[in-house]
């Protein structure tokens, strides 16, 4: 499976995953448990941090 999704701003990064990871867990019926991603600002901001901590979601940054 491949999903797109298309951003305007960078900033929409945690809403667009939100949606991303009820579809995905509709789906398959799987939970994300892991998330991987470079350390851009949107990655590491305060609201997807409290979103992956809330979702229990493991996130990991790649090395830059």
């Amino acid at each position: 499976m491949c999903w797109i999704f298309f951003l305007k701003h960078k900033s929409e990064v945690a809403q667009i995953f939100w949606k991303f990871r009820a579809r995905v867990e509709n789906e398959s019926g799987c939970r994300i448990q892991t998330l991987r991603s470079d350390n851009g600002k949107e990655y590491t901001s305060d609201a997807f941090n409290r979103f992956c901590e809330e979702a229990d979601i493991q996130h990991q940054l790649t090395a830059p």
